[in-house]
């Protein structure tokens, strides 16, 4: 069995390398997508640092805004690089550069192979029926998160803009002469907080499609967590589908953070939704975050990590602490 790491990275450049190293044997194949939004110096430092690799590859790089559809078209870049290039892999597993492995590459390799065909990944559906257990106990809560899908989601000026603005309908309740007035009235405020253009830009497209979005579709929607562990297979399937479908990007690129729908809901709505396991494999503390990102790994989590079943984590930062990277690798690694 071979595998192929697709590793989406944008800061620390020896921190990746690192990752790259602890994951590096003769049956791996890694492929990094650098967004063009990376941290200054990071995309010249990495492809110097991996010169030497054979076995690693960079696909074309996209302006991966969180919460925008680049993230999705950058996975699927990578998916591609490594067909194009003829990689032999089994499994294909994606993770960002801020993640490490909690087990040897030789017990990661055991694993799948024992579980050879399965699909992992951290699923739910979006909208299951009412009284259903999975509709009163939704992961994304009583909402369900439907302000993914239901609005248009976009970048505009290096963030993503979510029309129409329905949380305080300050855009959308007053006719557009009161709506103006409103926004000259707050125009010093706006500018003491420097948010003029968004404000503005905001107040423009709420006018131009004042309602939620209207769709009618053929599949059913999921959503979840972004990495996956998937076969050559699915992976294939993924390519094709995102290439010659236009169903998939037609709807989800308008949506909000849509790497975490995407592949969910193509992979179940294929023949390879029988062989899905829904768990990722990754050790991911969310409820010590700041509600957008999980927490960073530090020496004290270092007994959680160790008793973990994961076989990867994240995330970690060798600024915030970088000792837990060591006792990782001493201690579990054996390295």
């Amino acid at each position: 069995m071979k595998f192929a790491y697709l590793i989406n990275a944008h800061k620390n450049a020896k921190q990746v390398l690192r990752l790259i190293n602890q994951l590096n044997n003769d049956r791996t194949d890694f492929v990094i997508h650098v967004s063009k939004t990376c941290e200054i110096g990071f995309w010249s430092e990495i492809k110097k640092l991996t010169k030497s690799y054979d076995n690693v590859f960079f696909c074309k790089r996209e302006k991966s805004i969180h919460g925008g559809f680049a993230i999705v078209q950058a996975t699927v870049n990578g998916m591609e690089t490594l067909l194009k290039a003829g990689s032999k892999f089994d499994y294909l597993h994606l993770l960002s550069g801020q993640d490490y492995p909690l087990k040897k590459n030789a017990d990661i390799f055991d694993f799948f192979e024992n579980n050879s065909g399965k699909e992992y990944i951290k699923l739910w559906e979006m909208f299951p029926e009412e009284e259903t257990d999975d509709f009163k106990n939704h992961p994304w809560g009583d909402h369900r998160q439907s302000f993914r899908v239901d609005r248009f989601s976009f970048p505009w000026m290096g963030g993503v803009l979510i029309i129409p603005e329905l949380g305080s309908r300050r855009l959308l309740d007053k006719n557009l002469y009161l709506t103006i007035k409103i926004f000259i009235y707050e125009f010093n405020s706006y500018r003491k907080k420097g948010t003029i253009k968004e404000e503005f830009w905001c107040l423009f497209f709420s006018r131009l499609l004042p309602e939620k979005r209207i769709f009618d579709l053929d599949f059913t929607l999921y959503g979840g967590k972004t990495w996956f562990s998937f076969t050559r297979a699915l992976i294939e399937h993924i390519v094709q589908e995102h290439n010659n479908n236009p169903k998939w990007k037609r709807f989800y690129k308008y949506t909000l953070i849509p790497d975490e729908m995407y592949f969910h809901t193509i992979a179940m709505d294929s023949k390879f939704s029988k062989n899905i396991v829904n768990d990722y494999l990754r050790e991911v503390d969310w409820k010590g975050g700041d509600g957008t990102h999980p927490i960073f790994w530090g020496k004290a989590d270092f007994n959680r990590l160790k008793g973990s079943k994961n076989f990867w984590a994240r995330k970690f930062d060798n600024e915030v602490d970088g000792e837990i990277l060591n006792l990782i690798d001493e201690d579990i690694l054996n390295c």
